[in-house]
């Protein structure tokens, strides 16, 4: 079984995300969570969206669980 967490930046922070998407092209950005990298995905393209996904790392589906459910706590 696969997990995966699929958001979105907030409205006012879309513009921000989108210029730092387009500088990492061919680089990395990481999402942190509890001062922990969860993922560092490639980026391939300037993302104007906003939305992203973190998919489970293999052999860290239970961790991706814990993750999710504090993620959910945490959501208004």
């Amino acid at each position: 079984m696969v997990y995966q967490i699929v958001g979105r930046v907030c409205e006012n922070e879309r513009k921000a995300w989108a210029e730092a998407t387009e500088k990492a092209i061919g680089g990395y950005i990481g999402f942190v969570f509890e001062n922990r990298i969860l993922t560092k995905p490639m980026i391939n393209c300037r993302i104007e969206s906003g939305c992203f996904a973190i998919t489970t790392p293999t052999g860290q589906l239970e961790e991706m669980k814990q993750v999710f459910q504090k993620l959910s706590e945490k959501m208004p």
